[in-house]
């Protein structure tokens, strides 16, 4: 699972962000902390299971971008890649999008 937190840069003194961008200093950065688990199988578990969230189908909306699953893959065939994996890299666009999405 993902944890994200609001941090100002106030905290971080005189860190430098972004190299070569010293002039710009955000007055927030978002830190992400990934918790693993173990016990999970990618070839075999659901991603997510332990979220209980419900599993995705071609009409499951991003609700930051208004974007749908079948719309995220574009015209590649789940089968592809695999359920496991599209189903991975759409929760984890839900999670990350900013509501801006052009891809």
């Amino acid at each position: 699972s993902v944890n994200r937190t609001k941090m100002s840069t106030d905290l971080l003194g005189d860190a430098v962000l972004v190299k070569g961008n010293a002039a710009h200093k955000p007055a927030h950065v978002f830190i992400y902390e990934c918790t693993r688990n173990d016990s999970y199988q990618p070839d075999k578990d659901e991603p997510f299971a332990d979220e209980g969230l419900t599993a995705i189908n071609d009409e499951t909306i991003c609700k930051k971008c208004q974007k749908t699953f079948k719309e995220f893959r574009g015209n590649v065939d789940i089968q592809d890649q695999g359920v496991v994996q599209w189903t991975r890299r759409f929760r984890n666009h839900t999670i990350h999008c900013t509501g801006n999405c052009n891809n």
